[in-house]
Order: C-alpha cells, then structure tokens, then sequence
C-alpha cells in the first residue's frame, strides 16, 4: 500500500506493508517534509536487492529532532545495495538490517534506534558523515567494523551491543565533540583483533570526545591479544575517557603522542 496525503503546509509519502523486489528499491528526492512525523516505510520489506534499496535525498524543513521522515519495523534482508540518507531527521526505528546491507547516515539529526543490524559482507555496517547524528539501542553483529563515524562531529551513541570479530566495534576518524557511552562489547571467537573503541586523525582532528561506560569481554589467553577497549593512535588528544572496563586482553591503551592531553578517570 502506498499513501500520499497533500495538505496546505506538508506532503507525505507513505510505503506501509510492502515487499520490494530485486530490482526496485525506494527513491526520494527532492521533497520536503514540514514537521510532521509520518513514516515513509512501515513494516515493508526489501529483500535480495541490488539496486537501489533506500535512499533519502535531499534536505527536509523540520525542526522535529524525532523525525520528520521514518523508516519503522522494516526489514532489510540479503541486500547489495546500502540504505542511504543524506537527507536530516530522518529517523530509522526497530528495523532488521541483515547479512549484505549496510546503513549510510549523511546528512544531519538523523537517528537510528531499537534496530538490530548483523554480520554479512565485508562493508561497515553503519556509516556516519554528517554532523548531529545518533545511534541509539541497537544491536550490531559483524564482521567488519559495526560503526564507522569519518569527519564528523556531535555523533552520539549509545546503548550499543556489539559481536565483534576481527575489527573495531566503533572507530571514530577525525571526529569531534561526540559522546560514546553504554557500549557492550562481546567477542565473537579468539581470534578478535578489534578494539571496542579506535579513534584515529586520519581523516582530520580527533578530539574533544567523550567514550565512558565501555565495557568489552576480552580474554588474556586468546591469541592474538591486541584488541582494545579503547586505543588512540598517535595525534590524538584531548578526549576525556572513564568507566571502562575489560575482561582480559591488552586493556585500555593511550597511544597518543601526547597522553598528558587525554584524560582517563
């Protein structure tokens, strides 16, 4: 069932109960969506698709931080192709993102929430490179690295619960006044090499974050031993780090050139 509803001040574009094939996917573009929190996909499901599976393109006209666009309980199964925001507020909430897909967020104030995202393919399983976004509450299984935040700043996430493998739960590069918190961080076998929490500057100045409440079951007599709860490279500085802790493994490593500028309660 597809719904449009044109009003005076809002347009809306509704996708509710549909099953989306392997070639088409959704596309929306160029639209504007004025404070009002209508889904633009309930309950719909995009299977097995190469194409195009969801994009959201363009800038909304909304000051609704919940989301003036929203993609709720759908799922997302065994998918080439990424689902794609570069719009803002745009809100993803109890959707099922498995095996192949991967989630891009953009543009601005998007959310993601109550979603569980698993392993499948080699790409990062949530992208972030817009400012002002956040990951709430979700689950990510993976086999390569489950959020990758690039460039990027006032990225808040919380309430994650990751199996990891051979790479980083969450790497931050070049990122800037974020919070990483409440983040659990499981192993997946003994030959994780990932930390839970990498910063690095590859991609510009890494600093001013905040990662607190980290808590990463690591063993000492896995082999290899080199995963982390938290590890910066060198250049990075003036992050604040508290409350993590680890099972095992290396601990919590400060490989900044200039550790007197990272601090560690």
């Amino acid at each position: 069932m597809m719904r449009t509803d044109p009003a005076a001040d809002h347009r809306n574009v509704r996708f509710e109960n549909v099953t989306f094939g392997p070639r088409n996917g959704v596309t929306i573009a160029g639209m504007q969506f004025n404070n009002v929190a209508e889904s633009v996909c309930q309950g719909c499901d995009f299977e097995d698709m190469w194409g195009n599976t969801l994009q959201v393109a363009g800038k909304n006209s909304t000051q609704n931080e919940w989301g003036t666009l929203r993609v709720e309980d759908c799922q997302f199964n065994n998918c080439t192709a990424q689902v794609n925001s570069d719009a803002d507020y745009v809100m993803f909430v109890g959707c099922d993102i498995s095996n192949k897909t991967a989630l891009t967020l953009a543009g601005e104030n998007n959310t993601v929430t109550s979603c569980h995202v698993s392993a499948g393919g080699t790409q990062d399983k949530i992208t972030v490179t817009g400012n002002k976004n956040k990951v709430y509450s979700t689950t990510i299984n993976h086999t390569s690295r489950a959020i990758v935040a690039t460039g990027c700043s006032r990225l808040h996430i919380d309430g994650i619960q990751s199996l990891i493998s051979a790479a980083h739960a969450i790497y931050l590069d070049g990122v800037t006044n974020s919070t990483v918190e409440g983040l659990t961080v499981g192993r997946a076998g003994n030959t994780d090499t990932g930390d839970a929490v990498h910063l690095t500057d590859a991609a510009g100045t890494c600093t001013r974050n905040v990662i607190r409440d980290v808590q990463a079951d690591v063993y000492a007599n896995d082999s290899p031993t080199t995963r982390d709860v938290v590890h910066e490279t060198a250049g990075v500085s003036g992050n604040k780090i508290h409350d993590c802790t680890q099972q095992g493994g290396a601990g919590l490593t400060l490989n900044s050139t200039d550790t007197s500028n990272n601090t560690v309660l």
